[in-house]
């Protein structure tokens, strides 16, 4: 789990990724692995629901323009724009044109079966990962 988690925020915080999201002046990741990169990792969904708490903390949540179950009990199955796997794990974040501003943390690199980060739209992010429209 370690090494998944290494490669995925050394992946969020390369100066490519800075560079590539800044220069193009939106906001869509997806985790692309190269052929014959083997990833294995574990899955908390105690730790996924965790995690995504973080990144709608730092994100404005509250804000959002669909925020539908998140930061609530609800399974996160429920959560507007979450997709998961059969063992309830995070595979992906589709959050396009929901008014996220803020910071992009960390806690999206901890979650290890995160295929597609899809925040596409003029979203405003400050930090390492820092976005203008």
């Amino acid at each position: 789990m370690r090494k998944a988690n290494k490669s995925l925020n050394f992946l969020l915080k390369s100066p490519f990724a800075t560079f590539f999201f800044k220069e193009k002046r939106w906001v869509y990741f997806a985790v692309l692995l190269f052929e014959g990169l083997k990833l294995q990792a574990q899955c908390n969904p105690a730790n996924d629901r965790v995690n995504l708490i973080t990144f709608y903390n730092a994100t404005n949540g509250n804000s959002w323009i669909n925020n539908t179950n998140w930061n609530t009990p609800a399974p996160i199955s429920t959560w507007y724009g979450i997709t998961i796997d059969a063992n309830g794990c995070v595979t992906e974040i589709n959050l396009q044109r929901n008014n996220l501003t803020g910071t992009l943390p960390g806690a999206i690199g901890n979650l290890s079966q995160l295929q597609v980060l899809d925040l596409n739209g003029c979203d405003a992010f400050n930090g390492q990962l820092g976005f203008g429209c």
